[in-house]
């Protein structure tokens, strides 16, 4: 049975997904760095998602997105790049795109 996530959660799968588009090797320290944390917090956010089945750590200390992380971090970076654009469409309708949704490889 899977562990119900937490938004905390799902922004940790989130980062390890947009860390892993530019980089095969993402380890627990990329992902404090990239979301300003403690490698303490993230070690504990991660041993978590371990347990819950969304992430694996393999032999050489990389993160691996696990099918059902993955599909989580996916929608999860889709519903912030959708409820960012409806939020900021109306008001600075050039520049919505680049604002919400940073990465190359998500489209609206």
């Amino acid at each position: 049975m899977r562990m119900h996530l937490q938004e905390s959660g799902e922004m940790y799968l989130e980062t390890i997904y947009v860390l892993s588009q530019s980089s095969n090797h993402v380890r627990s320290i990329d992902v404090a760095e990239h979301m300003g944390y403690s490698k303490p917090s993230v070690s504990r956010a991660m041993g978590l998602l371990k347990q819950g089945g969304y992430v694996i750590v393999d032999e050489d200390g990389f993160l691996v997105l696990t099918e059902e992380g993955r599909n989580m971090a996916q929608k999860a970076k889709k519903f912030r790049c959708t409820s960012c654009f409806r939020s900021t469409a109306p008001i600075w309708p050039h520049w919505t795109r680049m604002i919400c949704c940073r990465s190359p490889a998500h489209t609206l």
